[in-house]
């Protein structure tokens, strides 16, 4: 559950950001299939650019292909469509001295607060390092 799930934001869960697991344990009748449906439905082009957004719930749920009305108003209340939390992975690189940092951010009414910060040792890198933190060759 650990990169799913965290205790500093609201109950419910934003379907214009939530990946196929988090989706799919909404509700026992919330298949596969139908959770990589509404992940498909975001990705699909409404202008240059930009993907699909859900809006409005559960009104905006019956424009995904395979889901039912029924279920899109069972799993709307535990839908949000905006988030008011962040993680936010920040890494500095100067020479061969490298900093990490995560911080837990809060948006309320427009304003960002810092709720967590963590913050990893300074070390020396030993080279270039990759998105995993794999050395690249």
């Amino acid at each position: 559950l650990l990169p799913f799930a965290t205790t500093w934001s609201a109950a419910a869960v934003n379907v214009n950001t939530a990946p196929i697991e988090v989706l799919q344990s909404l509700h026992p009748d919330m298949t596969r299939n139908v959770a990589e449906a509404i992940v498909h439905w975001r990705s699909i082009e409404s202008a240059p650019g930009k993907g699909n957004a859900f809006q409005q719930l559960p009104t905006d749920l019956t424009k995904v292909p395979g889901l039912k009305e029924d279920l899109a108003r069972k799993i709307a209340p535990a839908l949000t469509v905006k988030s008011t939390v962040f993680l936010v992975h920040l890494r500095a690189r100067r020479g061969s001295i490298e900093r990490r940092v995560q911080a837990i951010l809060r948006r309320d009414q427009g304003i960002v607060k810092t709720v967590a910060l963590f913050q990893d040792q300074t070390y020396r890198s030993s080279g270039i390092l990759d998105e995993e933190g794999a050395k690249e060759e």
